[in-house]
């Protein structure tokens, strides 16, 4: 089973403003585009990749996902899922901006929508 040290959070764009939800693939996609809310159940267009400070796997993405929400598959195909979803997200870099795409048959892909969000600059005082 795959691990990762790095995971997608919600942004908002044009701001780049970084949320706290986590995001996930949906379980069964039922659109084009876009993430889950891992705890909210919301769906956001892109997410940020953040560096998380400890390694997860697909089993401690379930044990947390079903604290939240029903398990609407099997526990084995979402741990499948989750493991090609973690995988996936090792061939991008931490603060990359992501966002994921469904063909018909529900499998994903994730592309990157740009190397790093825009950051507001403050004024010096």
């Amino acid at each position: 089973m795959n691990e990762t040290k790095k995971f997608p959070n919600a942004i908002r764009l044009p701001s780049g403003k970084v949320e706290s939800e986590r995001l996930l693939p949906f379980l069964k996609p039922t659109r084009q585009s876009g993430f889950l809310g891992l705890k909210n159940g919301k769906t956001y267009r892109q997410g940020m990749l953040v560096h998380l400070g400890i390694s997860i796997t697909a089993e401690d993405i379930y044990s947390k996902f079903v604290e939240f929400h029903p398990l609407p598959i099997a526990k084995e195909e979402f741990l499948i899922m989750l493991d090609k979803y973690i995988e996936a997200l090792q061939s991008f870099k931490i603060g990359n901006v992501i966002s994921i795409q469904y063909s018909e048959g529900g499998e994903f892909s994730i592309s990157k929508v740009m190397e790093m969000p825009p950051f507001e600059k403050l004024p010096l005082p």
